[in-house]
């Protein structure tokens, strides 16, 4: 059951712990919902159901990802109100939030169930696949709607603090996925149309588990009484918080459409696209990696002991460059003359080298020289000479700078204060408690005995 919790309160550690795993639980699952069709197809359908389903990739990334980063940027808000304690608000964004996301998505869910096949046709996909690629695309598109509602009610709860319960309804609906998978595809030989209704309708299962409960626990406060007019101030926070990241899952999806439509317009068998597709699903977390495809053709060419006959958009590896030795790196053999100050330090006695302002020259080198004893003691683990830090801060000047070695002498005493654990205690100072202590313990010993008298006088 869904319970909000306030981050701002405990320990920070724990808290973000506590937060942090289910959301890592959450990816696993999450990948595996995107690689169970890919497993059902290709174990059942063959090669080319395989790389129909795996020539949707781009394109999919592309539109869901950009509905979810919009469902992202939508929950800031509401995280905001619910930190500023402001329920009233949060009513306000939460239930706008989901409004505007229905009306986005139906409008965004038309649009690419219409161009579907166009897209397909622009990006060159091989006319023995393309009909494959159209069947699992419109169904896994109509379902757009559903999925930024889920992501908005995801978001929404995720903002008040939990993030355990929407990855239970994640792993409810990745086992929903593999049952109609196998249920539509093995028994029911729906083909490619089967692994996309699959998912369609696990996702519709996802979906009205959270919003069950989430109303019935009560966590998000959908009161159609806040269904307000959003205003453009509300507006203008939606748009500059989902704006950001909206444009950022944009441009990742047309990197990876751009590399789809390369791919398209070369030479490359319907076996190719299969197992792109595989080793796609098999290497999730290179995906955000800049050189993510250039990688999977490099193990392609390996995995083929380097006879794969295919033309790649990237330079072919060879044995040779593989089992070339690394050049040995050149250490640097000077001597870091002044670590134990770092480098700023050195940088700014530079600078200062060029100020025209005695005065602040003054000011800034008493202040540089104290910190240099901080540093010198930290690193040496005693109290350093003052010809040392003179000679230091002439040295890294170049000449131009030189202090007074009584002006540090007046800092030292400062500096012990500051850098001594406890104070020491001479000779004399122990000498002096010794006494005081002998007189505590006399003193005691005297009331027992004044009061050891007095009783036996009462008796």
């Amino acid at each position: 059951m869904a319970k909000t919790r306030d981050m701002t309160v405990g320990s920070p550690t724990k808290l973000i712990f506590g937060f942090f795993m289910p959301l890592l639980f959450g990816l696993l699952f999450q990948q595996m919902y995107n690689a169970v069709d890919t497993v059902v197809v290709g174990r059942f359908l063959g090669v080319n159901a395989l790389a129909g389903v795996g020539a949707t990739g781009a394109l999919n990334f592309l539109i869901l990802g950009f509905c979810t980063g919009t469902c992202t940027g939508f929950a800031i808000p509401v995280a905001q109100k619910f930190g500023e304690h402001d329920f009233a608000g949060l009513k306000r964004y939460a239930v706008n939030a989901i409004m505007i996301s229905v009306a986005f998505s139906l409008v965004v869910g038309l649009l690419v169930s219409c161009l579907c096949r166009t897209f397909l046709v622009w990006m060159n996909t091989p006319a023995d696949i393309i009909d494959d690629a159209f069947a699992y695309l419109f169904v896994i598109f109509l379902g757009i709607p559903v999925v930024m509602l889920y992501n908005v009610l995801f978001g929404i709860i995720r903002s008040m603090g939990d993030s355990r319960t929407p990855v239970l309804y994640l792993v409810v609906a990745s086992l929903i996925n593999v049952a109609l998978d196998l249920l539509l595809i093995v028994v029911f030989h729906t083909g490619v149309e089967g692994a996309a209704i699959a998912t369609l309708l696990s996702r519709v299962a996802e979906f009205a588990v959270c919003l069950f409960c989430a109303l019935r626990s009560r966590v998000i406060p959908l009161d159609l009484k806040a269904l307000l007019r959003p205003g453009w101030e509300m507006l203008r926070r939606f748009v500059k918080y989902a704006s950001p990241v909206m444009a950022n899952e944009l441009f990742w999806g047309l990197g990876n459409s751009l590399l789809t439509v390369i791919l398209g317009h070369m030479t490359i068998s319907v076996e190719f696209l299969a197992a792109n597709a595989v080793m796609g699903n098999l290497n999730p977390l290179l995906r955000d990696t800049a050189d993510f495809t250039h990688k999977l053709w490099d193990h392609l060419f390996i995995m083929s002991d380097f006879q794969l006959d295919v033309d790649s958009p990237y330079p072919r590896p060879s044995r040779q460059e593989l089992t070339v030795s690394p050049r040995p790196m050149a250490y640097t053999q000077g001597r870091i003359a002044y670590k134990h100050y770092g480098k700023y330090v050195e940088r700014m006695i530079r600078g200062l080298a060029d100020e025209r302002n005695p005065q602040t020259v003054a000011r800034t080198v008493d202040n540089l020289a104290r910190y240099m004893r901080t540093k010198s003691y930290e690193y040496n683990q005693e109290h350093p000479n003052n010809e040392v830090i003179v000679k230091d801060i002439k040295r890294m000047s170049g000449g131009a700078i030189e202090i007074d070695e009584v002006a540090l002498n007046n800092l030292r005493s400062d500096y012990k204060q500051h850098f001594t654990a406890r104070p020491q205690k001479g000779p004399q100072q122990r000498q002096q408690q010794r006494p005081q202590k002998n007189r505590n313990q006399q003193h005691g010993r005297n009331f027992s005995k004044n009061n050891g008298a007095h009783r036996n006088s009462s008796k």
